[in-house]
């Protein structure tokens, strides 16, 4: 097989994703305010969040609070800087 063969056969469209993970989770940030690694990874099957969150935090205000006694933080929308 050649390459473009194997391309197009195993790949998806690489060259035109839909849409990339930090596009994901900012759009779930600003329709509602906050978001957990859970939530990532039930709804959008995405596992570093906090690395994203790092990403986003260049151009936006993303703030991450643990709740009491909590083994998880959540993240939450603030805005543009």
């Amino acid at each position: 097989m050649k390459n473009n063969e194997i391309n197009k056969r195993h790949l998806w469209n690489v060259k035109k994703p839909k849409k990339n993970q930090r596009a994901i989770i900012l759009r779930h940030l600003i329709l509602n305010k906050t978001i957990t690694s859970m939530e990532s990874f039930s709804k959008y099957m995405i596992t570093r969040l906090s690395a994203i969150i790092f990403d986003l935090r260049v151009h936006y205000k993303i703030t991450m609070h643990k709740p009491n006694k909590k083994p998880y933080g959540i993240y939450t929308y603030g805005g543009k800087k």
